[in-house]
């Protein structure tokens, strides 16, 4: 003989009445701070790739001969990561370790920029610690 489902009954069906809004009460919060969390990921993943880029930039434009002070190199590197904010203030040129001014440098000088950027999630809590620290370096020879 064929087993035939049961029809629900009003009493067993008033006993299960809140359970999916305790389900989803339960589940909420989880669902949001992986969704969030996933969110807080991707940006700073594009921070880490922008720092990446703006020093590799940066070093590019020292390494130009037609480049006349270390304040040129800051802004291209401040401009090529002006959608993360970062500031040329934070940006560091420096020319054979510090053994040449930038103004004489020469061909085949090595040309350093480096900066740090502090990432500052906007979602904090999902994650207790609120700031990564993104670092980015180029070493260049002067052309």
């Amino acid at each position: 003989m064929a087993c035939i489902p049961q029809p629900v009954t009003r009493a067993r069906r008033g006993r299960e009445r809140g359970s999916v809004a305790v389900e989803f009460a339960l589940v909420l919060p989880l669902f949001l701070a992986l969704v969030f969390g996933i969110i807080d990921g991707g940006r700073l993943m594009m921070a880490r790739w922008m720092v990446s880029y703006a020093v590799a930039r940066g070093g590019r434009v020292a390494s130009l001969r037609g480049t006349a002070a270390v304040t040129d190199v800051q802004n291209a590197v401040a401009a090529s990561a002006s959608l993360i904010g970062l500031v040329a203030a934070n940006v560091n040129v420096q020319i054979n370790a510090g053994a040449t001014a930038f103004t004489a440098r020469k061909s085949g000088d090595d040309v350093h920029v480096w900066t740090t950027y502090t990432f500052t999630r906007k979602l904090a809590f999902v994650f207790p610690s609120a700031t990564i620290s993104v670092a980015g370096t180029s070493l260049t020879s002067v052309e």
